[in-house]
């Protein structure tokens, strides 16, 4: 788990540990506390000859977004590791916490497998024991597992999956059942999405790993499919009536003491809701031009959609472009901060603010987005707080932050109420609004969301 280097100790394998080895001449003890891989919270204790002067080198697993250190050693960071170094004391501490979220990876044939860390998640199959075998050693038998009739052997993996990541406290007891991922995967038979809960790969027997993907439903294949699409004419559609004549009515109950918002699906998002969203980023580096040409033709529909919110009653117009987070800087650039810019200053020419939704990691895009002054951003649990500051600025509403699933939905309500003020206090003179980084769960207690609007 740990190697000698030129400069001290380098941390390279993460579990419940201790090291007893020699660093210049002297005894050192490293104690290693964690739940890892089933929690990514690492506690590095020290016992040593104290006034000893050397490096800890940590390494940074590829699937980790991003470290948090907790050290008042010098820290240097390069593309695999962290370099603590300092003279160190008995008794000094070394606090890491690695971010992350659940990841669709492809395997060799381009299958999919989920993983979340360091895990590979598995649907687990009903199966039937057969013992083949006994011998006389006790409980020492030859078992043939076999996978009974099993109709989820045959789902398969959306391109836009969503996994709610679920914990339980059962960890002692059973440390492979305390996490969970909790999604929806197609049945091709049945043409039906169906609720299952993947397990990691080791608490199963017999097991699904790999999933193929659901061939695209989206109906825009060529740059002739673009051109003979029709924008929509709003006021003759059921689906944007419906949220138009919602607008007037709430606008009509609530009057100028609440503001109403309307909603318009951001560019890149409803063009991977009309081309497919694999075959949408396989178009950004292949087919960029038919990507531009698809951008150009939704920007129109999210111009007339928003006005006729706006007329209808709402003060602010929220743009959801959710995929946004799974591209590059210069993707973004190239391809969709333009469009933004026109929509969002097209909004605010008709009088209405700005609230933007993209739910991920955005870190990255964070600086492009401050150039387009959005009244409003949504920022997810795995952004940053104080860093979104930073790059967004204090004149940008900042709006969200706490995870809507781990802490919304799975904590106590004392224990919400308790997130809920330390984020407050933490933002206390600044543009904020508390809130889920994205979308309340169906699941979620009332008494939760009341603990938020209360201690808030």
């Amino acid at each position: 788990m740990w190697m000698r280097t030129e400069d001290g100790l380098a941390a390279n394998l993460f579990g419940p540990s201790e090291i007893q080895t020699t660093v210049n001449g002297k005894e050192v003890t490293v104690i290693q506390e964690t739940r890892y891989p089933f929690d990514f919270d690492i506690l590095f204790t020290l016992a040593l000859e104290d006034g000893n002067e050397f490096e800890i080198a940590i390494r940074k697993p590829s699937w980790a977004d991003e470290v948090v250190v907790e050290t008042d050693a010098a820290v240097e960071k390069d593309e695999h590791y962290l370099h603590l170094k300092k003279r160190w004391q008995s008794g000094d501490q070394v606090q890491l916490h690695f971010k992350t979220q659940p990841k669709i990876n492809r395997d060799l044939q381009q299958n999919c497998f989920v993983s979340y860390g360091p895990l590979v998640f598995a649907l687990e199959l009903d199966g039937k024991e057969i013992e083949l075998k006994r011998y006389e050693l006790d409980d020492f038998r030859d078992l043939h597992y076999g996978v009974t009739h099993d109709e989820s052997k045959r789902y398969q993996m959306m391109p836009n999956t969503v996994f709610q990541l679920i914990r339980s406290d059962i960890y002692s007891d059973n440390p492979w059942g305390c996490l969970s991922l909790e999604t929806l995967l197609f049945d091709p038979v049945s043409q039906t999405k169906q609720e299952v809960k993947l397990q990691p790969m080791g608490g199963t027997v017999l097991r699904k790993v790999s999933f193929q993907t659901v061939k695209s439903t989206g109906k825009i294949k060529t740059e002739d499919d673009i051109r003979q699409l029709k924008n929509p004419d709003v006021y003759k559609s059921e689906r944007t009536m419906d949220r138009i004549n919602g607008a007037r009515l709430l606008s009509k109950e609530v009057g100028s003491e609440v503001p109403v918002i309307g909603w318009v699906e951001g560019h890149l998002a409803e063009a991977c809701d009309l081309a497919g969203v694999n075959e949408m980023l396989m178009k950004i580096t292949l087919e960029p031009d038919f990507v531009k040409r698809l951008i150009d033709k939704v920007n129109a529909t999210a111009k007339t959609f928003a006005k006729a919110q706006i007329e209808a009653g709402c003060d602010i117009i929220g743009i959801g472009d959710a995929i946004c987070s799974q591209i590059s800087t210069e993707n973004y650039q190239e391809f969709v901060k333009e469009k933004h810019r026109e929509l969002f200053d097209f909004i605010h020419d008709e009088g209405a603010r700005i609230k933007l939704h993209i739910c991920g990691n955005i870190t990255h895009l964070l600086g492009d987005i401050r150039e387009l002054k959005p009244d409003i951003v949504d920022i997810d649990h795995m952004v940053d707080m104080e860093k979104a500051f930073e790059l967004l600025g204090h004149e940008i509403v900042r709006c969200g932050n706490l995870d809507p699933v781990s802490v919304i939905q799975q904590q106590e309500a004392s224990a919400v109420t308790e997130r809920v003020r330390s984020l407050c206090e933490k933002e206390k003179g600044r543009r904020f609004v508390i809130s889920g980084g994205c979308e309340i769960t169906v699941n979620t207690p009332v008494e939760n969301l009341r603990a938020m609007r209360d201690a808030g």
